[in-house]
């Protein structure tokens, strides 16, 4: 009700100028990730590809700190959507629904990889009483139990982001380099795949 997005549809993309588009997402809630929703979401990211920075967001996570990895929302994104974000060249997603922080390894092809994609969440501001990830899962860089918001400062080359809790103390930091143009087709091959996702 505070934010509508223009139009009926609950995806869309929001474009700030020529520097900045957020992919807003829809995690099956009214709209099912398969079919529709994803052929916009490739056509969205291949009509942007000059645009320097690509965030999506969404509600439930591809890569969740809190709750099963192999839960169907979350399996059913990493199989439509994180293909697209790492050919799209997103660089990072903004994850909620699981009430934790977590930062995840640059992740492409499910393996760590420098020029992957960045999932930060989990939507833990305006919630009474955060959760505890679950600190073993291979791809988490950084977590935490904690009430949290991500600020973000953008350069032409840089993403610099910050999660401060609710009484200011800094739990994360993380500097993003952006090339102006990534190459994935020519990017070195992933590291070493992850182990399988409880």
């Amino acid at each position: 009700a505070l934010f509508p997005m223009p139009g009926e549809c609950v995806y869309n993309v929001l474009d700030f100028s020529s520097y900045l588009s957020l992919f807003l997402l829809d995690s099956g809630h009214a709209n099912p990730i398969a079919g529709k929703q994803t052929e916009w979401l490739k056509d969205a990211l291949n009509s942007r590809r000059r645009i320097l920075h690509r965030f999506a967001v969404y509600h439930v996570p591809a890569y969740p700190s809190v709750r099963h990895a192999q839960n169907r929302q979350s399996a059913a994104i990493r199989t439509y959507w994180v293909p697209l974000f790492e050919e799209g060249g997103v660089q990072v997603a903004f994850e909620h629904h699981d009430h934790a922080y977590k930062r995840t390894y640059p992740l492409r092809q499910g393996r760590i990889h420098p020029l992957g994609v960045v999932y930060m969440g989990d939507g833990a501001w305006g919630v009474e009483k955060s959760r505890k990830p679950v600190a073993t899962r291979p791809y988490l860089a950084k977590s935490a139990s904690d009430r949290h918001f991500i600020a973000v400062t953008l350069t032409p080359l840089t993403q610099y982001f910050r999660c401060f809790t609710d009484r200011s103390r800094l739990i994360d930091d993380y500097l993003l380099q952006v090339p102006l143009e990534r190459k994935r087709q020519n990017a070195p091959p992933p590291s070493e795949k992850l182990q399988e996702l409880d």
